[in-house]
């Protein structure tokens, strides 16, 4: 998938996991604030202070949820 935005992103994903995944991005959202979200190595991912902090992603029978930075 070659997506230029996280909502274009979340569109191709199928139904179940995408409600998952955007429970997620609000919770992030909320707690991250100031973090922009961002495609990053193709997958979603959310940027503070020109870092990504977080990325989540979903597969056949499961979701991620990334740690990127160390901090």
């Amino acid at each position: 998938m070659s997506a230029k935005t996280v909502d274009e992103w979340l569109a191709a994903v199928p139904e179940a996991p995408r409600a998952a995944l955007q429970r997620l991005r609000q919770t992030i959202k909320a707690a991250a604030a100031g973090a922009v979200d961002v495609i990053s190595y193709s997958i979603p991912a959310f940027r503070l202070d020109g870092r990504v902090l977080v990325s989540y992603v979903a597969a056949k029978n499961h979701c991620s949820f990334i740690v990127m930075s160390p901090a």
